[in-house]
């Protein structure tokens, strides 16, 4: 097995014998990534597949993609992805390599790094709640003093989108939102999510605060790898272990009704509104076979219009995947 302090120029070379060619469209792996553990995460003993990371990184393959001007698809979001991730293979691009304003997907990150760097003990709630209420910012509605477990957090942070959540977790982790915002950046240049830059960890609109639906699934894919990850981001209601007793339940869930649609079902996802990013959904779906996931945003509308987002996501899943 190769250690991690084998040249990635070595290995990439040993594993050409097999003669692979693959057009792709991603960022390198960072060299001081730990290549044995990377390779145990995602491909087992797949060299096709540990090849094209070790050189392409972890973006996907783009063999065969289809475009707006390919199909009769009409989705509201002004920028789409949709990924196998079973077999890292694009199906569909819509302006998915263009900035986009992520709004509350950033709490993908702001969890996934959660998870990474997880504290001991409990954790007493100390939020600036009418900060929080001046930015309009939804909060999973902790009260301060109140003891929370960490798990309380990471759910209130992706079930409810609460601000109040994501700051704290920031808070414990690494003493103050700037502090984690710096790992999250970190986060992402080790992905090779090369056009994404955070400057909170809320989602809350800032003109430097951006990513695009590429780098989000590549967010996505790699979060969902982690099982923590997963079951948070799948989970359609949680109930707190705090004095509160709060239950939380996923808004993507509660937006879409049945996830269940003509050749699958949604799993997952996490939601995202400001009236700048207008309505975006980051999911993942199954059609019993493979593992899909699809990014879009920018789907004008609002938590006051139809639900532009979440629709897209069974009109899209129904189109590919039935």
């Amino acid at each position: 097995m190769f250690k991690s302090v084998i040249s990635k120029t070595l290995v990439i070379a040993s594993l050409l014998v097999g003669g692979f060619l693959l057009k792709v469209s991603a960022a390198p792996i960072a060299e001081d990534v730990n290549l044995y553990n990377h390779y145990n995460l995602f491909y087992g003993l797949n060299h096709e597949e540990l090849l094209f990371m070790l050189y392409h990184g972890y973006g996907f393959k783009t063999n065969h993609v289809l475009t707006a001007s390919d199909i009769d698809l009409n989705l509201v979001s002004d920028y789409a992805l949709l990924v196998n991730l079973t077999t890292n293979e694009v199906i569909y691009e819509k302006n998915a390599y263009q900035r986009t304003y992520p709004a509350s997907l950033t709490k993908m990150m702001t969890v996934l790094v959660g998870i990474e760097h997880r504290p001991d003990g409990p954790i007493t709630i100390d939020i600036d709640y009418n900060t929080l209420a001046e930015e309009g910012a939804a909060i999973a509605g902790f009260v301060n003093g109140e003891s929370v477990s960490y798990d309380d957090l990471l759910y209130g942070t992706m079930l409810p989108s609460g601000a109040d959540a994501a700051l704290m977790i920031a808070k414990v982790v690494a003493g103050s939102e700037e502090g984690f915002v710096a790992l999250m950046n970190e986060k992402a240049q080790e992905l090779g999510m090369e056009d994404t830059h955070f400057t909170n960890v809320v989602g809350l609109h800032d003109d430097n605060h951006y990513s695009t639906p590429w780098d989000l699934a590549i967010l996505e894919k790699v979060a969902l790898k982690n099982d923590e990850f997963r079951e948070i981001f799948s989970a359609k209601s949680y109930t707190t272990t705090s004095s509160s007793r709060l239950t939380f339940t996923s808004r993507m869930f509660d937006r879409m009704g049945d996830p269940v649609f003509d050749g699958g079902e949604v799993l997952g996802g996490k939601t995202g509104y400001t009236e700048e990013a207008a309505l975006c959904l980051a999911s993942y779906a199954t059609d019993g076979k493979n593992e899909y996931a699809l990014v879009t945003t920018h789907a004008n509308g609002s938590p006051y219009t139809p639900q532009y987002h979440v629709l897209d996501a069974l009109e899209g899943y129904d189109y590919f995947l039935n």
